[in-house]
């Protein structure tokens, strides 16, 4: 008898026919999106200029869902996550600049957090959540 292994980490794939970028997250659920539709220049790009545009989309969205051991992304929050940096990234994006280095702030915050904030302060969940959205912060 085998025993079936469950698969830990996300499965991406890429459809260069169909320009469909896809994540296979591991409880079945998916999340993709058609790079020629969000992209206009995806369109007249050649196909070895194509794939590595894909592989840095999949790189970016996968960074904004990277967490430690103790404090992972559900499939869901991941994503919300995806879909709100996907639009954060034809938008613009949030960085700091400290000295010579450059880092990206991790804008998402899951309900979970937002609750443990507002704990940690003695305020409310509703006036946490308003504070952490008006300091640039997006609640997933």
């Amino acid at each position: 008898m085998s025993e079936e292994k469950i698969r830990k980490n996300a499965a991406w794939s890429f459809d260069a026919k169909t320009s469909v970028l896809i994540v296979d997250l591991p409880s079945g659920k998916f999340w993709q999106v058609n790079l020629s539709e969000a992209f206009d220049c995806f369109k007249e790009m050649d196909e070895r200029e194509k794939k590595i545009f894909q592989y840095g989309i999949r790189q970016y969205l996968s960074d904004d869902t990277a967490a430690s051991k103790e404090n992972k992304f559900s499939d869901d929050d991941k994503m919300r996550i995806f879909n709100q940096s996907l639009k954060d990234m034809i938008d613009g994006t949030y960085w700091k600049r400290s000295g010579k280095a450059t880092e990206k702030i991790s804008k998402y915050k899951t309900e979970v957090d937002v609750k443990a904030a507002a704990e940690a302060v003695g305020v409310s969940f509703e006036i946490a959540k308003k504070l952490l959205e008006s300091q640039g912060f997006v609640i997933v």
